[in-house]
């Protein structure tokens, strides 16, 4: 019998399986696409804002964590 293996987000602690994994999460940061979609709604982050994106400033292009999602957010090249 195979164990199952959770991972969980490192916002909101859900836990998904190995399986769950490429649909739910983002492998490189650990942040769950549900903690995204409510960082863009609620405005609690600066994901995905373009009135404060600059993929030219050190704290977008180096220091962000979550540049990757959100390019692709301002993009308008994935949805949450």
């Amino acid at each position: 019998m195979r164990a199952i293996i959770r991972i969980p987000c490192v916002v909101c602690s859900r836990l998904f399986t190995t399986r769950q994994v490429k649909r739910s999460i983002n492998a490189a940061t650990g942040v769950c696409f549900d903690c995204y979609a409510q960082g863009v709604r609620t405005k609690s982050w600066c994901i995905g804002d373009k009135s404060e994106y600059d993929s030219e400033s050190a704290e977008c292009s180096m220091l962000c964590p979550d540049k990757a999602v959100c390019r692709l957010l301002i993009q308008g090249r994935i949805q949450l």
